[in-house]
């Protein structure tokens, strides 16, 4: 793989060597009224008004280096500009929801720097934005083998891009491929086991970390996850039952009677219904519903009391003595509005949006005259990275908060932009209202 980089780069560089030489040869034979050199001497000049034009107004950069390039298209220092400003172009246009222009830009990016790793990353992220997995895989793949040597944080990256496709298995095969060729890196392992994990590959996941840490067992992001795998595999043999429908997987507590079990079943058909109906997003993969006794809860999870279930990838729920059908429900909903926000922005949304949506799909929609006030997002997303989840009141502050904002949000704009809302989120990884 390595020889056939340096052949590449080789003849990429002979090419140049030669191109050049024409040129020069050119400008010998040319007689003295050509204006040949008067070209070279124009593109120099209209490369270097670019580059000054790059720091306020790129559109009129790029018209000044495409320009150049006309004149002198085998200047390497013109070509990497031209590439830069399509590139800058292409990542606005991938801002701004024009898909279709962005990877059109960023291709032609590529083309005029096959060597830039940013270039391909970035067209990577707008297959993924777009969810075209199968595109995603083919530049994922492409780029791994033009440089075998890049960081493993470019190769985590690559694998993250195909996970947000919602296409775990080819995210999977991607990472074993990798895995392969890095089977002592840390990231690429961890990465490797959970995406295992999340396939249901579970002893294939605790194989896999074991034999990690006979090596490295001084990692411990690698032990811990290695122990939570383990203890929740552990409580689903002994104490659950499994059941997969058409459109789901339900794990429950064996010793369910069967009008509770039918309950939880149509009650997490009826949630992933009504969420993808309001957010105008179909599933692509059967989600995990995990109903636990509350003491197997607790001992997975060392959440707080106020907690009423966890989504981490799959939709976790509690059922306390305290629980009733009403609250039950609220839960459900609530955690299943999460693993929808998650997929359709890719793990971007802000987490007072991520809470204030889950809270609308939990609660429903009030009476909208109370949710008009704007608050300022930013330093509310900082105190929810910040809050202490033991002190409850700081919590439920928090999230009155976030439900506040984001009512006011679907009151100004509607309840059928939400699914539009979070799209946009995906597409900038911010949100722009």
């Amino acid at each position: 793989m390595q020889e056939n980089k340096q052949k590449i780069k080789k003849l990429s560089k002979i090419i140049k060597q030669a191109n050049k030489a024409i040129l020069a040869i050119c400008l010998l034979i040319a007689p003295l009224t050509s204006h040949a050199q008067d070209f070279v001497i124009k593109a120099a000049q209209l490369n270097k008004i670019g580059e000054a034009q790059m720091t306020y107004n790129i559109e009129a950069a790029l018209n000044s280096f495409e320009k150049a390039a006309q004149l002198n298209p085998f200047d390497d220092i013109i070509t990497k500009n031209l590439a830069t400003a399509v590139n800058a172009i292409a990542v606005k246009r991938l801002q701004n929801f024009e898909t279709t222009e962005a990877i059109k830009l960023f291709e032609r990016a590529k083309s005029h720097m096959p060597e830039s790793i940013e270039i391909r990353l970035n067209l990577l992220a707008a297959f993924a934005a777009i969810n075209a997995p199968e595109n995603a895989e083919k530049e994922a793949r492409e780029l791994l083998t033009a440089f075998p040597d890049c960081t493993d944080e470019t190769a985590l990256i690559c694998i993250k891009a195909l996970s947000k496709t919602q296409n775990k298995t080819l995210a999977l095969d991607l990472a074993e491929w990798l895995l392969k060729q890095r089977n002592s890196s840390p990231k690429i392992t961890i990465e490797t086991s959970r995406l295992l994990y999340e396939t249901g590959q579970i002893k294939d996941a605790q194989i896999l970390l074991s034999d990690y840490l006979t090596r490295f067992p001084s990692d411990n992001k690698a032990q811990r996850m290695l122990q939570r795998i383990k203890a929740e595999e552990s409580i689903k043999n002994e104490n659950l039952s499994r059941e997969e429908t058409s459109t789901l997987i339900v794990y429950y507590p064996q010793n369910l009677n069967e009008k509770k079990l039918c309950f939880l079943k149509n009650l997490a058909e009826e949630a992933l219904n009504t969420i993808a109906y309001k957010l105008s997003h179909e599933v692509s993969e059967k989600p995990v519903f995990c109903f636990y006794e509350a003491k197997d809860f607790t001992e997975l999870y060392s959440l707080p009391d106020w907690a009423g279930g966890l989504y981490n990838g799959k939709i976790n729920i509690p059922i306390k003595k305290t629980s009733t059908r009403r609250s039950i429900r609220e839960s459900v909903f609530h955690e299943t509005s999460h693993h929808f926000v998650h997929l359709i922005t890719a793990g971007n949304c802000p987490i007072w949006l991520n809470e204030g949506i889950a809270q609308y799909f939990e609660f429903g929609m009030p009476d909208t005259s109370a949710y008009l006030e704007q608050i300022n997002t930013a330093k509310l997303e900082l105190a929810f990275e910040n809050c202490d989840e033991q002190d409850s009141e700081a919590v439920k502050r928090l999230y009155q908060a976030s439900r506040k904002q984001t009512f006011a949000i679907i009151n100004k704009y509607g309840e059928h932009s939400l699914g539009e809302l979070l799209l946009a989120v995906r597409m900038s990884g911010s949100l722009k209202l």
